[in-house]
């Protein structure tokens, strides 16, 4: 494709050989199975994602598991007496793995553990008055893990928890005002320093935010929410934002939201024809949100996989990887999204198969915005032609200039010349346009 005289195409290798030049390399999409199938309906599922996209944990069938491109499926050995029923949360890294797991591989009576390579599967006990409980979440460390009540009437109280291996169990209490007790914890900052989840306080169940210093608050409710129920799922590398699901005033009450200090509780709204929607995940800089929509009130396989950024706004992830990654996805329903890397380049959750089995699936979204120089444009970074992506004609601008404005005249020659062939917008052109201009090149 000819995008304006004067444009020379170099061969992707040469260009990506010129050093000192800071602008995201292509790298191709890819959609890939984990491979285990089951009947819609029965338990099986990844959970979550290490923040650097390598690992992947969930359970299938009451074996809890975990994923790497390497390896594959390795399901987790039984240990201290218990066989690892579902892997909940890892670490950044990958090394650490916690979830839930049951003696003798019995339902109920659930207990958390932690498995390492070294360690193996090793149970932490039981929090005090409390009959069952899970592991939700984890540092990117791996030394800090909170969870809660596995089923919420069985115990006495069913209280959110932190643990570490100093420490053991801690308590993290329950909003003021409650009528009954019960919490359960969801998730966990990288650092340790704030744990995010669910209490039931004056008003109904309640999204929290938990920091020693100040103990457990709540975060509210969506405006006009059709009834009063939030719940916190997780929370970004820092801290600062947290997302999950509130009583809306939309569909059938129930929305995705997104917290900060700043801006209180906003939602994320819902996908059209969707009665409710549910924020799992979110990345480290907590500018990428996932999660399901919920479609159908008795069946629940009618779900769709969703994915927020600011930017963007709300978009169905199946039409997004199709339409702005070209990826085949022919056959397949994605029902949920449950966790994302750090860097929001992988994503993995739950879908039914071309052949209606339910199985677990990851997408690698590779350099899936064209970024210069730091800048993140939000300009989807496609091929083309058969060889070039958009970041990859940008990479030849910066190589063959001697001054910043020949750069910027280049890539003003170049995105024009996109722009009348319709591979992007005027809004993707001044996107591109402005971080062309603030980067600091040649």
């Amino acid at each position: 494709m000819k995008l304006g005289t004067g444009l020379v195409f170099f061969v992707a290798s040469v260009v990506l050989a010129v050093g000192g030049l800071n602008i995201a390399p292509a790298g191709a999409a890819s959609f890939q199975r984990i491979g285990i199938m089951v009947e819609p309906g029965v338990i099986s599922g990844v959970h979550a994602v290490s923040a650097d996209g390598s690992t992947v944990v969930g359970g299938h069938v009451g074996q809890a598991f975990r994923w790497t491109s390497s390896e594959g499926v390795v399901f987790l050995p039984d240990g201290g007496g218990l066989n690892p029923w579902e892997a909940k949360a890892v670490s950044a890294d990958g090394s650490v793995i916690v979830g839930f797991a049951s003696p003798g591989g019995l339902f109920g009576n659930f207990q958390p553990f932690r498995w390492t390579a070294a360690t193996g599967t090793l149970p932490l006990g039981t929090f005090p008055g409390v009959f069952t409980i899970e592991a939700n979440g984890v540092t990117n460390d791996g030394n800090v893990i909170v969870g809660g009540n596995k089923y919420c009437c069985l115990g006495s109280t069913a209280q959110a928890w932190s643990w570490d291996e100093s420490s053991g169990y801690m308590g993290l209490g329950f909003l003021p005002g409650a009528q009954s007790l019960r919490s359960n914890a969801w998730g966990i900052s990288g650092d340790g320093s704030v744990v995010v989840g669910d209490s039931l306080g004056p008003n109904g169940e309640e999204a929290f935010r938990w920091i020693e210093s100040d103990g457990m608050v709540g975060l509210g409710f969506l405006p006009g929410a059709q009834f009063l129920n939030s719940r916190a799922a997780a929370i970004s590398n820092d801290g600062t934002v947290i997302i999950g699901s509130s009583g809306s005033p939309l569909g059938a009450g129930i929305e995705p939201f997104r917290w900060t200090e700043s801006s209180g509780m906003v939602g994320l709204g819902l996908l059209p024809g969707a009665l409710r929607g549910r924020a799992e995940a979110v990345t480290g800089d907590g500018t990428v949100i996932v999660g399901r929509m919920e479609f159908n009130n008795i069946d629940p396989e009618v779900r769709e996989a969703f994915i927020w950024k600011d930017s963007l706004g709300l978009r169905n992830l199946k039409e997004l990887l199709v339409s702005d990654f070209g990826l085949d996805l022919t056959g397949w329903t994605l029902t949920e999204a449950t966790g994302i890397s750090a860097d929001g380049l992988t994503i993995v959750g739950n879908g039914i198969n071309p052949s209606g089995l339910r199985e677990a699936w990851i997408a690698k979204l590779g350099s899936d915005f064209v970024v210069i120089d730091g800048c993140e444009t939000d300009v989807p970074n496609q091929l083309v032609d058969n060889h070039h992506t958009i970041s990859d004609l940008i990479l030849q601008c910066a190589a063959g200039v001697r001054n910043h404005g020949q750069f910027v005249s280049c890539v003003a020659h170049l995105t024009n010349g996109l722009k009348k062939a319709k591979m992007i917008s005027g809004k993707d052109k001044g996107a591109i346009m402005r971080c062309a201009g603030q980067a600091a090149i040649p």
